[in-house]
């Protein structure tokens, strides 16, 4: 298989922003879907890799205190007795005992 030049690439980029798929690319060109896949994704990655990532650690991180929640989040975290008593079961079923 020979190297394709930039002009085919090109070719292949805008025929697949056209068409979605790889084997109608391929169709169109006369060449392996496999072939077109590769290059295709070459210079997709490559136009990702030239614009400019957003720092997530720019903005400030709200502590969890400073939320206001609708309620108290606390009791949500409390077992019931019969959960409690379910989860006692399970760990039994877990282990064996």
């Amino acid at each position: 298989m020979a190297k394709k030049t930039q002009q085919e690439i090109d070719q292949m980029v805008a025929l697949y922003a056209k068409l979605k798929n790889y084997s109608a690319v391929a169709r169109e060109l006369n060449i392996a879907a496999t072939t077109v896949s590769k290059y295709v994704k070459i210079a997709q990655n490559i136009e990702l890799a030239e614009k400019p990532v957003k720092n997530p650690f720019d903005k400030k991180i709200s502590l969890i205190d400073d939320i206001p929640f609708p309620i108290d989040w606390k009791k949500l975290l409390l077992l019931s007795s019969d959960e409690k008593r379910e989860l006692t079961v399970l760990q039994e079923e877990i282990y064996l005992k």
